[in-house]
């Protein structure tokens, strides 16, 4: 499963999203393996530059319920890498965003389909779901009429610092 990012008639894969028996993985598109974990165990990390630098703990993915933003991106200028394909192998599991810059997408984690409700300050949005394994990713599209940075939508944990929420500093979960 992918996320596209389509400008006029050339594609950016911005996500590679794959569901394994430890977890779901979602890597970005840069040749140093950057990416989001969510394990089975609950443990989640974000992996940059060949290092673990955040450690949050969830429910475990095996019994998740509910609905869950997992990320929320604010495309403000978009220009695509000259090597880029024209167009990929496009599946029925991908998800091919089809709008100019500046946007936003989020993506989010369900157990079940469900009805994305409208929000005054996500213009124009559209969303998509698929079904992954027993769950569903949802992406929504949309336009950010604030002067911030959107926000996720469902944010519904509370993040703190040593007891679900770690930093790798000095060699040692804190």
């Amino acid at each position: 499963m992918n996320v596209y990012i389509k400008n006029r008639n050339n594609y950016y894969r911005f996500y590679k999203i794959t569901l394994r028996k430890s977890g779901l993985y979602i890597f970005d598109n840069t040749k140093k393996g950057d990416h989001f974990s969510y394990h089975t165990d609950g443990n989640c990390f974000i992996h940059s530059l060949g290092k673990r630098s955040h450690k949050k703990i969830r429910k475990p993915l095996n019994e998740f319920e509910g609905i869950e933003s997992l990320s929320c991106v604010n495309v403000s200028i978009f220009v695509l890498p000259a090597s880029e394909p024209k167009k990929p192998k496009i599946n029925s599991d991908d998800f091919v965003i089809e709008r100019e810059a500046p946007f936003c997408f989020e993506l989010i984690l369900s157990n079940k389909a469900f009805k994305l409700p409208n929000l005054p300050e996500r213009a124009n949005s559209e969303y998509d779901q698929k079904n992954i394994g027993q769950l569903y990713l949802t992406l929504e599209v949309f336009e950010n009429t604030t002067k911030h940075l959107a926000n996720m939508r469902y944010n519904s944990y509370e993040w703190i610092t040593g007891k679900n929420f770690f930093m790798w500093l000095d060699g040692k979960w804190q």
